[in-house]
């Protein structure tokens, strides 16, 4: 109701809600919070999931020797040729406990330190397209960490690790949020990363293709070819 009707009605006019500085302070307290507690949860996750050896070699992987499928699943590979023989690699592992004092568990450790932050931030963005609230979608976006400790981490779920599995839950994560944000050109760049990754993400594509049908079902009931093949 308008404040012009409700003088009409004799009813009180309600000012508009004014965001004070101790509002905006209390709100940026509240993300401070939750940047520490998901940095906290993503360090411990990455210190699991470098807990035991891996399946792979990471050295052999490095250098191409693996077996395949696993060699295929190439993006993994190109970052420790770029991180492992660095100074700073070099220089970190001499103060880093067991297991990270091995120069490829340090940089798999960062890998899935950055990939589970990522997904966390994706399914954050995502949720809160879906619903509006931004405190809600950040809390509730932590399940994917919660998920990726029973599914993904050593002790906790698979009893090996391999370097290119956090990187394809980010993966995922990412192209949800681009396909619901309808941010389809980042959608197309960063698919071909994904599946440099990982084969698996071919499995994005059939969220993509029903989300869009149900975007084109939302404008009109009656689904034709020729507004379907755009996405097809």
């Amino acid at each position: 109701m308008s404040a012009k009707n409700n003088r009409a009605w004799n009813l009180p006019v309600q000012d508009p809600i004014e965001h004070s500085p101790e509002m905006h302070s209390d709100s940026r307290w509240k993300t401070a919070g939750w940047l520490i507690f998901t940095l906290l949860l993503t360090i411990h996750f990455a210190l699991s999931y470098s807990a035991i050896l891996d399946y792979l070699n990471l050295r052999d992987y490095t250098h191409g020797l693996s077996p395949v499928p696993y060699q295929y699943r190439a993006l993994p590979m190109f970052i420790f040729r770029l991180l492992v023989g660095t100074h700073f690699i070099a220089a970190a592992t001499k103060h880093a406990p067991a297991p990270l004092n091995n120069p490829y568990q340090l940089v798999q450790f960062g890998i899935a330190f950055f990939a589970l932050l990522g997904a966390v931030f994706a399914t954050s963005g995502t949720i809160t397209r879906l619903t509006g609230n931004c405190t809600f979608s950040r809390w509730f976006s932590l399940l994917i960490v919660y998920m990726a400790y029973f599914n993904l981490a050593p002790t906790w779920g698979l009893s090996y690790s391999f370097p290119y599995d956090p990187p394809s839950l980010m993966f995922f994560a990412i192209g949800v949020y681009l396909t619901v944000s309808n941010r389809i050109w980042l959608y197309y760049l960063v698919f071909p990363l994904a599946v440099l990754n990982r084969e698996t993400i071919c499995f994005l594509t059939i969220f993509f293709i029903i989300w869009k049908l149900e975007k084109l079902r939302e404008r009109a009931p009656a689904l034709t070819a020729k507004r379907v093949s755009p996405i097809l």
